[in-house]
């Protein structure tokens, strides 16, 4: 969101979980959006108060119900509030974290000490986009060091701000092809691997599975939602090497058995899984015939 733009806004609190904001900010985007943050069980949206109509809520509304079929204009609180130095305001709420064994996330006006092997990410954070304080992204950060090879080359689907990739980059990987189907999260994932000094080991891709060139990587990163990891699970094949690894994440604890017998109906075999409260990552080998 601009700072500069010294008007007012209107902030929509969206009783839709913060951990779909991944899967629907695009659309949200779409209609003229500036802004997103995760709050617990809400998603806060911003939009211009002089672009704000009813025309436009309607559209809303219609995009949320693809998501929350039942939800309703009545459902969403909404407020106008005055200009605010939103840079300023991240700086007062995001402050560095870690992610066991060795991880910590930063926001790039922090510079935390380290001790041992502790691997820094930094991150430019915006509205829309992943911190890394979402148990999906944890779950991912936690388990990727425990999978990619040193000169391997990874694939990160989804990449949001592009953290994962930067994780893969700075723990061996020789390369990283990194791809999302929104401009503004390429935008930032660009910023922030600059950030990290990785740019020559990671590649960014505006788009999706089918606009990546078929070659072949040592372990695939896929943080997304039950239905693209369903729709995606005989895609995966193509490029991965024969020793290669799946981590898939963005997935609820009940839906473990509907993303499992599905992967490993379809040749997947089953290696691994972490939890971090309602939320679980699988670890899969391919035990089919790699082309």
């Amino acid at each position: 969101m601009s700072n500069t733009d010294k008007q007012a806004w209107v902030r929509l609190l969206i009783p839709i979980s913060s951990g779909m904001i991944e899967k629907i900010s695009g659309e949200i985007f779409a209609l003229g959006a500036e802004g997103l943050e995760e709050e617990s069980e809400h998603i806060v949206a911003y939009f211009k108060d002089d672009i704000w109509n009813q025309a436009l809520e309607d559209q809303l509304i219609q995009c949320l119900k693809h998501f929350v079929p039942m939800i309703g204009i009545n459902d969403i609180k909404k407020q106008t509030v005055g200009w605010e130095n939103w840079n300023e305001n991240w700086k007062q709420n995001f402050a560095s974290f870690r992610v066991p064994p060795n991880i910590i996330v930063a926001p790039e006006w922090e510079n935390p000490k380290l001790a041992g092997n502790e691997i820094v990410i930094k991150i430019s954070p915006k509205m829309a986009f992943g911190t890394g304080h979402h148990e999906t992204t944890q779950l991912i950060l936690s388990l990727l060091p425990v999978y990619v090879l040193s000169e391997s080359a990874v694939l990160d689907a989804g990449t949001g701000s592009g953290i994962l990739a930067i994780l893969a980059a700075k723990s061996g990987a020789q390369k990283v092809v990194a791809f999302d189907n929104d401009p503004v999260a390429i935008e930032n994932a660009l910023e922030n691997v600059d950030l990290n000094g990785v740019k020559q080991q990671v590649r960014l891709i505006r788009g999706s599975l089918e606009d990546i060139p078929v070659q072949k990587f040592n372990l695939i990163l896929a943080n997304i939602n039950r239905n693209v990891l369903l729709d995606l699970r005989d895609k995966w094949p193509d490029y991965i090497t024969p020793d290669g690894k799946l981590i898939l994440s963005g997935i609820l604890d009940q839906d473990e058995k509907v993303i499992r017998d599905a992967y490993e109906n379809d040749n997947w075999q089953y290696i691994d899984k972490k939890q971090q409260g309602e939320w679980i990552a699988l670890v899969f080998s391919y035990k089919g015939v790699i082309k």
